[in-house]
């Protein structure tokens, strides 16, 4: 299915958006933006103005490793929170990278079961 994991990381998200100032979701298996703008039926031209690959809205989306971008496995997720309530969606190498940081909220799986992210939030908000 196209977009198998950030079709239901994205529903996920829908549910608790209300809950965070921010959503920061890994660009891994691809640009993520594309997704949360055609799920979220966000408008293009609101898109053209405000938006990028990298945000719009509350979303900040990661880079993928496979186009020499860095993933979050490699960034400082306090620095990307700026003292906002964040939710991440993350692959799991990039949380495990911050296991210590994080508290696990959710697991979103593909259509048959495979886990693609883990959804958390910093241990300290």
């Amino acid at each position: 299915e196209w977009a198998d994991g950030y079709k239901q990381a994205l529903q996920y998200i829908r549910t608790h958006e209300a809950e965070y100032d921010q959503i920061v979701m890994s660009g891994h298996y691809w640009q993520p933006y594309i997704y949360a703008a055609f799920y979220n039926q966000y408008p293009p031209d609101l898109f053209q103005i405000n938006g990028s690959r990298f945000s719009f809205g509350k979303f900040v989306f990661g880079g993928t490793s496979w186009a020499g971008e860095v993933e979050f496995d490699k960034k400082d997720l306090v620095a990307i929170a700026q003292n906002k309530k964040t939710l991440f969606i993350l692959t799991f190498n990039e949380y495990i990278a911050h296991a210590r940081q994080l508290v696990t909220v959710a697991e979103i799986k593909s259509a048959d079961g495979t886990l693609m992210f883990l959804a958390g939030e910093l241990s300290s908000q």
